[in-house]
């Protein structure tokens, strides 16, 4: 336990000094480790290049009632959420709560 606490340190002792982790710090599973979330960071990056222009959002327009001194009264309020385009004739699927009994929607 003395000797991970001694690597801590001389760790971020090099983290002050701008030098980060040199790799003389750190032994081959660590390095294997780093190159490994580099290698998933750049393939989430990736995918997320090529999935955001199939991503929506979604407005609605709901009529809602609310209780005043004057009785119930109606009233239209907007939510939104979001969807997914999944086909080239443009489904999209989302959540029931987002379009369920609504009157108006929008897609942008």
């Amino acid at each position: 336990m003395k000797e991970n606490l001694h690597y801590i340190k001389v760790y971020s002792e090099g983290a002050e000094d701008g030098l980060g982790n040199p790799s003389g710090f750190r032994n081959e599973d660590e390095q294997r480790a780093e190159g490994f979330l580099d290698a998933y960071s750049q393939a989430v990056i990736t995918v997320a290049e090529k999935v955001s222009p199939s991503v929506v959002s979604i407005k609605t327009t709901q009529e809602v009632k609310a209780q005043t001194p004057r009785g119930v009264v109606p009233f239209d309020a907007t939510a939104s959420g979001s969807g997914v385009i999944i086909t080239p004739d443009g489904y999209i699927p989302t959540n029931s709560h987002v379009v369920h009994n609504t009157k108006g929607l929008q897609v942008f």
